[in-house]
């Protein structure tokens, strides 16, 4: 229940930016992930031929742990890609009563409440 229609619309507008934000970061982070599974393979890559061509323990060991850090965060950034996506919520921007009683509601929004609960009514 909103107090009138410019709040309607004002939500309305809100929830979709909301929306556009919460998609837009889950794109970056699946392309953070594939930059460090790339830059991750390209480290290996040239720890193996720095083990061949060049034999310097520095090299190699630098290249392999840079290698390790970045596949790591790559799985990190992948695994937050696949987080929770933003269609969980219900249209209105209260949060469902599935998710109201596992404890994942998000946003600020109080299970079983709706988020215009204390706006007068006119």
């Amino acid at each position: 229940m909103v107090c009138s229609s410019d709040c309607a619309e004002a939500l309305s507008r809100n929830e979709q930016a909301v929306q556009t934000i919460l998609r837009q970061g889950a794109q970056s982070a699946k392309a953070s992930a594939f930059y460090c599974y790339l830059c991750g393979g390209l480290s290996a890559a040239a720890g193996v031929v720095a083990w061949f061509m060049l034999p310097s323990p520095f090299l190699m060991l630098f290249t392999g742990g840079c290698a390790l850090v970045l596949m790591a965060s790559g799985v990190w950034y992948g695994r937050i890609a696949r987080g929770r996506p933003p269609a969980e919520l219900t249209p209105t921007g209260s949060v469902s009563a599935k998710e109201a009683g596992s404890g994942k509601a998000g946003l600020g929004v109080v299970a079983g409440k709706s988020p215009n609960a204390n706006l007068p009514v006119e």
